[in-house]
């Protein structure tokens, strides 16, 4: 499919079809029915459409802001929630007071030293007394030795060789002493705690251990991660208070908009129940009552979103009295097929007058409707023909006679297929299928010579 020599998708050329062909059917028909659907009919005979334009922009503005402001105010409730889920976290991290692997190992270490205090104690006293204090005093006892072998030239000649290694065995003895002493200081740097209190911290460990890690380390990084959560939501500004200033703000325009807009309704109205009464007067409905009913949202309601919707603050109902005498009701619950035929058929009528040429597709547009109706039918159509491009389908042998030119549409089988053609008519073709819209399958004579007159041709070959 090409449109401007250049190839486009059948999706496309759907949505260009729009502002090029107008198509009427027995749906859109039904739609004339549906109350909802007037106050959009109604609005396609404003003479400043740019009102609902301006209006439905403002109108959707309304209605993001609104969504946004729900979101947030559920956004603050979940924040809130979860921070005091999380300060409730945070409590059982602040029980664990660790902060490092080496910390672990200490409080692992002062656990085993409280649990075995006594023999602790009395290995570190024996070894102070042993390795550097008491009697026996081993580090001072090879200094002496050391001391000896250098003053002594007869002990030095015989002895010297080993000075070294009575050395480097006093350095190993003070070193161990330094380790033990180093280690007992180490475990007891924690001396205010008790035992309780130890084996407290080290089960609270395992408990965070098996809720967020094999590890210390895995437990520390939720330890933060929760922290900066926190901080996080504290210093989060929700700014409800802007989206609020804003939403005031869209109001007032939306209200401007609203009320413009049902002005300009209430002035279309008359227009429109003039013209199409005048229209429906000349397809024999001479008594019709034909009112555009509005009801409009009072002022005291246009301050809250919820009193207005997409297409403004109207509500709009075709009402109809199709005899004199009778009070007019709403369209859907009083007009008959023919009469709503009849109905849509003057509403395109009038709103042609808006537009420019284009092309107008009606299916079965008479539908419901007989006698002198369907001539007066034929000639709106005619009527249009002279704006715009008008294809109809029909049944009605007068209004088919009314047409330039005709197409018969027929089904045939091929090969377990049914394919639809449209044949072009010939001159004698077009009498003979008008007179087959007449008489049905056998065509008299009769009927014949009426279907030529029909078509204004003389002679029937």
């Amino acid at each position: 499919m090409f449109v401007n020599y250049q190839r486009i998708p059948l999706s496309l050329l759907q949505q260009l079809s729009v502002f090029l062909v107008d198509f009427t059917g027995q749906h859109e028909q039904a739609k004339l029915l549906e109350a909802s659907n007037d106050i959009l009919i109604l609005d396609t005979f404003l003479t400043d459409r740019t009102l609902i334009h301006r209006y439905q922009q403002t109108f959707d503005e309304a209605k993001g802001l609104e969504q946004k402001i729900v979101s947030t105010k559920k956004m603050a409730r979940d924040k809130a929630e979860r921070l005091e889920f999380l300060k409730f976290q945070l409590k059982d991290f602040e029980k664990l007071r660790i902060k490092s692997d080496e910390e672990e190992q200490q409080i692992k270490a002062l656990r085993d030293r409280l649990k075995h205090h006594d023999q602790i104690s009395a290995f570190e006293k024996e070894a102070a007394l042993c390795l550097a204090e008491g009697r026996v005093n081993c580090i001072g006892s090879l200094k002496k030795l050391i001391e000896s072998v250098e003053k002594s030239p007869a002990l030095s000649n015989i002895y010297k060789p080993l000075l070294k290694q009575l050395d480097e065995a006093r350095i190993l003895i003070e070193d161990l002493s330094y380790e033990i002493a180093r280690t007992s200081l180490a475990n007891t740097c924690n001396a205010d705690l008790n035992l309780e209190e130890v084996e407290g911290r080290l089960y609270q460990l395992e408990i965070l251990k098996r809720k967020y890690g094999p590890d210390l380390s895995a437990v520390l990084k939720k330890y933060d991660a929760i922290k900066n959560e926190i901080s996080g939501i504290e210093g989060a500004d929700c700014s409800l208070d802007q989206l609020l200033a804003r939403l005031c703000d869209v109001m007032v325009r939306l209200k401007k908009y609203a009320v413009l807009l049902s002005a300009a309704r209430h002035q279309t109205k008359q227009a429109l129940e003039k013209n199409v009464k005048d229209e429906l007067t000349s397809l024999l409905m001479p008594g019709v009552q034909f009112d555009v009913a509005i009801k409009t949202n009072t002022d005291a309601q246009l301050d809250d979103l919820v009193h207005y919707s997409e297409n403004g603050i109207d509500h709009v109902t075709f009402m109809l009295s199709p005899n004199p005498g009778l009070a007019p009701r709403p369209l859907a619950k009083i007009a008959s097929g023919g009469e709503t035929s009849r109905i849509f058929l003057a509403l395109k009528k009038v709103l042609s007058q808006r537009r420019k040429g284009g092309t107008l597709i009606f299916d079965e547009i008479d539908a419901g409707i007989s006698g002198a109706a369907v001539e007066l039918v034929g000639n709106k159509l005619k009527d249009l023909s002279k704006s715009f491009q008008v294809f109809c389908v029909t049944h009605h042998a007068q209004i088919a006679s009314l047409a330039d030119q005709h197409y018969v549409v027929h089904k045939q089988q091929s090969q377990n297929k049914t394919i639809t053609r449209v044949k072009i008519l010939s001159d004698d073709d077009r009498v003979k299928e008008v007179a087959r819209l007449m008489g049905g399958v056998t065509i008299s004579q009769k009927n014949l010579a009426y279907a030529a007159e029909m078509v204004g041709k003389k002679k029937v070959h």
